[in-house]
């Protein structure tokens, strides 16, 4: 606990604009800054999104939109909340 305020990254879910599974290592950029990388990407067919796990600088809130690059990639993606479900139900029934 005495680290606690003092880390150098923090683990965020994303939701990834993009039609299929990312590759995994692109580079999450915010106001043109690195400020990140992606780890643990997947498809969720479930929810019908790409998602992913990532590596960020503390401080970015959930909500907050960040532009994904790497081998051809240029996109957006936006920290969600952990855990990624789909409350409502609507797709567990499709």
């Amino acid at each position: 606990m005495a680290a606690k305020g003092a880390e150098k990254i923090n683990n965020v879910c994303l939701e990834i604009d993009h039609t299929n599974m990312v590759v995994g290592g692109e580079t999450l950029l915010w106001g043109g800054k690195t400020v990140g990388v992606i780890n643990s990407p997947c498809y969720s067919h479930r929810m019908g999104k790409s998602l992913a796990l990532a590596h960020v600088v503390p401080g970015l809130a959930v909500g907050t939109t960040l532009s994904v690059a790497g081998d051809g990639l240029n996109t957006q993606a936006t920290i969600t909340a952990s855990p990624i479900y789909d409350p409502t139900k609507l797709r567990t029934h499709e």
